[in-house]
């Protein structure tokens, strides 16, 4: 209860108590001592036994230290075909998972136990990462893979509404509820910084019918979810529901309601509408006169559209543009009549053609039309529509899209053929478009706007629903792939592929809209995995098998020709050494579904060596048959596979017997290390790539003699090694290479990736970098821990690595690397030297397997991990190593940035040496770049005899050590410090560069002149110090009484300010000589002060100094601040404060404690300047807390 946490140190406010409440509190410390035993002392058998932790619960302690010191930056596995849409401003993390794969559906928890199933919202169109428009207000649907969080469970969450579009209608939602219908409260903020409260309802989402709630409207609807161990067959949607915007504001962000009733609203994606429809263009043949598309009264007949196949809120695709046609009933506005409007535009991937749909009336109108990125740059462009009576196209660039069998004339229908055109406009390459600013009403006719959007760098549409073979055209003569057919086949849209090694990502576009290449000279940008050197190519050709010549362009500008050849999609028998992928049951071609065989392929090719592949070039068009692309991937050279999917516990072997890691394992984020394929693990300040391949894939690198391509970072001068061996701790010589072509020899070794059995320590002075709870063998799962290690080494100064050749051969077994990094900065703890006491496997601070524990630390000095030590007047954070992290720096040159106090004097150390005593040369670096050096020692931590100065911080009567637990010898902690140069600002201390084991847990600074730290908080009553005799001043009992620092008082006259400085921190003249600058009342004849003695009552000669130099000496004396008798006080006394206790380690003794004031005459007619102090006292110790005159 009174350790002192961070949140709760004296740093904070002093907590105002009454006399009673510091008594009570001085009590309840002795009940805590009396129940479980005082500090200092060891814990009890009974508290040993309740502390214990299965061998599970130790694993799950190092599993989630490690977890906090690794950052993992999770990667969507994706390739440059179907790039992850970006917004301009991020958005908080989802916090709900609410869809679930049918294969795996006890991975989603929409309602606490059931799930969305993400096949069926994909048959719906609701694709991650997908565009997804409903009445007018485009949404990207979240880009996470089922199982993963993709919704907001409301809490009161911030979103960010992109892009900023003035006169926008609507706010819109897609969102549905758990528990029953609910209502929640929200807040829309403006960019003026103005809000609008808002009520939010959002339906069930089994709500059907007459249960929906108002405002909502049934966006899309599933026949099925998922149970935890089957699927439910009931109608579950999605629902929209929207809120008016302020008029003439523009909406920068909506707060969702913090809490919501009866049930739980999630919010899946909030997206903003453009300015109101202005024009109701749309009628029902039975009532033909509400609506007047070209103002003369006629309008569009909604049953010709439907015969059209354009239905509300349906996608009209023309030329792989998809449309969202508008989701307005007939007889209500649907299209924007051209008059300045400005259109948000939520771009697809990579989107280059803007396409606009709609037509004009009263002639064939134009005008200037503004594309604006997200950039702020604008591009104008002659927006102009073809009338719609007119089945000639009036410009260049308009298409017809449909062809519309009548019109509604007022009086009813009128045959004919009557048309909607679609324009395209090119985008500027790189850029992100944001939205579209039609033209001002043009001076005759009328441009009227259905939809806008946009089509990515796909050229053919590949893929249709088996209901609309003829939304797709693989081959040109209008057959495609089923989609029921790939999803059989387990292909899906945004899903992997894998083949040979090589992860292909399946174009996450819908159905029916572009999702291939058809190869004709396209450049296509590559992102490989690390140290890629084989390239794949994933698709079929149509017509004939073909090929052509490709070109992959490297990121050095050099560029590799090879011939790409594609096999015939209906042909069985693989050209141009193609392989297999998928065997599909039928395709689509115009007349319906046509059964039989039909082929996806790849092709692969082999990269130069040591080249980064930046692109391809595809051919230009065959002369014979079409080469279709439809994902790239890489491979790199990994020689072994080590890990397995556990349901597939065969399909690795890393130790050559059968067994391997788990997959799950390292990917699941509670049981599990939590990062996946590909994945950014950044760890002391390197990034190692996780191996970006699937469970059952080629992985690590088994040594043997590979030369593997290193980029490092600017100036590296640390490489990093993920690995392990098996069959036995394993090493052998590794070469490091530079670009001048010299090199180094290093001993790569690793521990074994079981422990050799649970072996004391890690080998070869590895760091713990993944603990895991099984492996998988050829039976089946085994409860055996496997390990990741983690080795570094220092790369020669002033060169630059080129490559790491492994070794050639390692003994006893095989080292496997898995990832290497590097880094540039040598600024990070390299040494594990605490353990607690029930852990002590991977604690190695002397190299012999032996370190501190962090029990006997607690119990020696108060010193917990995390939180802050006091010594010396010196504020120490601890370091946390939780038994497996490193946690001091042995000294190889490191550079430590200092944060100081104000105007700091004193730079100090809290650390000991292994194996002997060990000083060096360190440095201190000034914000003004200039240095200074001195001489940093620390004394052995199993030396007693004290060296180089330094002040004993802490005993401990034993150790810890990796095979036998505890090691009874006697440990010790030390201090050491160094003067800072006046006038200057320390920024960095570099520790020496030795052999030697010089150990640095910490480091803070000091300022001021006090010398002496005389009050404690009384939740940590153990860091001050006042008698040298660990007893102190209480901090809340002296400001019981008014002295709480930077507090001014005044006694006999005299003022006073006392020190502003918090408990632990140095607050007092321990009398030595110093000497005091004084600044006098004016007309000053007195000169007092504050303070007390310890260990009996005490004095000292003094001597005042005044501004002509001429000096008067003096006796200057305290009584004992714990004085048994006060009625006769010597050396002149009187008593400023009492308090009832003070405070000793274990808590509050209870014993009057005071502070004096005593005052000397000064000399008639002259000025003081300055005191100095006794030099030497008797017969104890003299304090002095404040000085003052009058």
């Amino acid at each position: 209860m009174f350790f002192m946490q961070r949140g709760n140190s004296s740093r904070l406010a002093h907590r105002h108590l009454t006399r009673k409440a510091l008594l009570f509190a001085a009590a309840w410390c002795l009940v805590i001592s009396a129940l479980f035993g005082t500090y200092g002392s060891h814990p009890t058998a009974q508290a040993q036994a309740a502390q214990a932790l299965t061998p599970p619960q130790k694993q799950e302690q190092l599993r989630q230290a490690l977890k906090r010191k690794i950052h993992v930056t999770h990667h969507q596995k994706k390739t440059p075909v179907t790039p992850q849409v970006k917004t301009a401003t991020a958005l908080p993390a989802y916090n709900n998972v609410g869809t679930s794969d049918d294969n795996n559906p006890t991975a989603g928890n929409f309602d606490g136990n059931n799930s969305y199933s993400a096949q069926a919202m994909q048959g719906v169109g609701l694709v991650p990462g997908q565009n997804y428009t409903y009445n007018n207000v485009t949404f990207v649907w979240p880009n996470a893979p089922a199982g993963k969080p993709n919704n907001y469970s409301v809490s009161g969450q911030v979103i960010p509404v992109t892009p900023a579009i003035p006169n926008a209608a609507k706010l819109g939602f897609l969102a549905a509820s758990s528990d029953g219908n609910s209502t929640g409260n929200a807040m829309i903020t403006y960019t003026d910084t103005t809000t609008q409260s808002i009520t939010l309802n959002v339906s069930d989402w089994t709500s059907t019918g007459a249960q929906i709630m108002a405002n909502n409207s049934v966006a899309e609807t599933m026949s099925y979810f998922n149970q935890r161990t089957t699927q439910k067959t009931q109608p579950i949607s999605i629902f929209y529901t929207d809120v008016a915007i302020t008029a003439g504001k523009i909406v920068q962000s909506v707060t969702l309601p913090a809490t919501s009733t009866p049930g739980q609203i999630h919010i899946f994606a909030v997206g903003i509408s453009g300015p109101a429809w202005n024009n109701t263009g749309t009628s029902d043949d039975s009532a033909p006169a509400k609506a007047d598309l070209d103002g003369t009264g006629n309008s569009l007949s909604a049953q010709a559209l439907q015969s059209a196949g354009i239905q509300p809120g349906s996608p009209v695709i023309n030329d792989g543009i998809s449309y969202p046609w508008p989701t307005a009933a007939s007889a209500t506005p649907n299209n924007y009549k051209a008059n300045g409007q400005i259109l948000p535009v939520t771009p697809v991937p990579n989107a280059t053609t803007l396409g606009i749909l709609g037509t004009g009336t009263g002639g064939s109108p134009s005008g200037n039309a503004t594309i604006t990125y997200t950039d702020n740059s604008t591009q104008i462009f002659v927006l102009g529509l073809t009338n719609w009576w007119t089945g000639t196209p009036a410009y260049s660039n308009n298409v017809i899209a449909a062809t519309l069998s009548s019109i509604n004339l007022p009086t009813g229908k009128r045959p004919g053929s009557y048309y909607l055109y679609a324009v395209e406009v090119s985008l500027q390459s790189g850029k992100t478009v944001q939205s579209v600013t039609l033209p001002t009403a043009p001076a005759t006719g009328q441009l009227h706007i259905f939809a806008v959007a946009t089509r990515g760098d796909y050229n053919n549409i590949g893929t249709s629903d088996d209901a609309n073979a003829q939304a797709a055209n693989l081959d040109g003569g209008g057959s495609s792939f089923s989609a029921q057919a790939l999803q059989n086949a387990h292909i899906k849209p945004g899903q992997q592929i894998v083949s040979n090694g090589i992860n292909y990502l399946w174009p996450s576009t819908p159905v029916g809209a572009p999702n291939n290449y058809q190869a004709n000279g396209q450049t296509i940008a590559v992102t490989p995995v690390a140290n890629a050197t084989t390239l794949g190519i994933l698709g079929i050709a149509t017509g004939t098998s073909t090929s052509g010549t490709a070109t992959i362009t490297y990121t050095d500008t050099s560029t590799q020709a090879f011939p790409l050849g594609l096999t015939n999609w209906w042909t069985g028998a693989p050209a141009y050494s193609n392989t297999i992928v998928a065997t599909l049951s039928s395709i689509n071609t115009p007349s319906g579904a046509r059964p039989g065989s039909y082929y996806l392929f790849t092709t692969e090719v082999t990269l130069t060596s040591g080249k980064t592949v930046q692109s391809i070039t595809l051919p230009t068009a065959p002369t014979s048959g079409q080469l279709h692309i439809f994902a790239i991937g890489t491979r790199s050279p990994y020689n072994n596979i080590g890990i397995s999917d556990d349901a597939s516990p065969t399909s690795a072997s890393f130790d050559g017997a059968g067994n391997s890691y788990s997959s799950q394992d390292f990917t699941d984020p509670n049981s599990g290390m939590g990062w996946n394929p590909g994945d950014t693990l950044t760890y002391n300040g390197m990034d190692f790539i996780w191996p970006n391949v699937p469970a059952g894939q080629a992985d690590n690198n088994i040594a043997r003699s590979q030369s593997i391509p290193v980029a490092p970072v600017a100036n590296a001068d640390t490489i990093g090694f993920i690995g392990a061996s098996h069959n036995g701790d394993s090493s052998g010589n590794a070469t490091l290479v530079y670009t001048d072509n010299s090199s180094t020899t290093i001993q790569l070794g690793m521990g074994d990736w079981t422990m050799s059995g649970n072996a004391p320590k890690p080998a070869f002075n590895n760091f713990l970098f993944a603990l895991l709870n099984h492996r998988n063998s050829p039976d089946g799962q085994q409860n055996i821990p496997t390990y990741l290690f983690y080795t570094e080494f220092q790369i020669t100064p002033g060169k630059v690595l080129q490559s790491v050749t492994l070794p050639k051969s390692t003994t006893p077994g095989q080292v496997h690397i898995f990832s290497i990094g590097t880094r540039a900065g040598n600024t990070f703890r390299n040494n594990v030297g605490t353990s607690d006491d029930t852990s002590t496997t991977f604690a190695n601070f002397d190299t012999q397997g032996h370190s501190y524990s962090l029990q006997a630390l607690q119990a020696a000095a108060h010193i917990t991990e995390g939180n802050d030590v006091f010594f010396n007047g010196v504020d120490f954070r601890w370091p946390s190593g939780y038994s497996v992290l490193a946690d001091n720096y042995r000294a190889i040159g490191q550079t430590i940035a200092v944060t100081p106090v104000a105007n700091a004097n004193t730079l100090a150390f809290l650390g000991s040496s292994t194996i002997g005593n060990a000083s060096g040369t360190a440095k201190i670096t000034y914000t003004d770049n200039s240095t200074q050096t001195f001489t940093l020692g620390f004394t052995d931590w199993a030396n007693s005899t004290i060296a180089y100065g330094n002040k004993l911080v802490a005993t401990m009567p034993y150790r810890n050590s990796a095979s036998t637990g505890t090691d009874n010898t006697t440990t010790y902690l030390y201090y050491a410090e160094t003067p800072l140069n006046p006038g200057k600002t320390i920024a960095s201390v570099t520790l020496p560069n030795i052999s030697q084991q010089l150990h640095v847990f910490s480091v803070g600074t000091r300022g001021g002149a006090y010398n002496n730290a005389g009050t404690s908080d009384d939740a940590a009553p153990y860091f001050a110090n006042f008698d040298n005799g660990t007893h102190s001043y209480s901090a809340q009992g002296l400001q019981s009484v008014g002295l709480a620092p930077g507090q001014s008082i005044t006694t006999n006259g005299i003022g006073f300010v006392w020190p502003n400085a918090q408990s632990n921190f140095f607050n007092n003249y321990q009398a030595t000589g110093q000497k005091i600058t004084v600044s006098p009342v004016a007309g000053a004849t007195t000169l007092g002060f504050l303070g007390a003695a310890t260990n009996g009552a005490t004095s000292g000669t003094a001597t005042i100094t005044y501004t002509d130099n001429s000096t008067q000496t003096f006796t200057l004396g305290f009584a004992d601040w714990t004085s048994s008798s006060i009625t006769s006080l010597p050396y002149g006394n009187s008593v400023v404060a009492t308090m009832p206790y003070r405070n000793t380690p274990s808590g509050a003794q209870t014993i009057n404690t005071y502070v004096f004031t005593t005052s000397v005459t000064l000399q008639a007619g002259k000025t003081i300047q300055s005191v100095t102090l006794p030099t030497t006292t008797s017969p104890g110790l003299l304090h002095v807390f404040a000085i003052g005159t009058k």
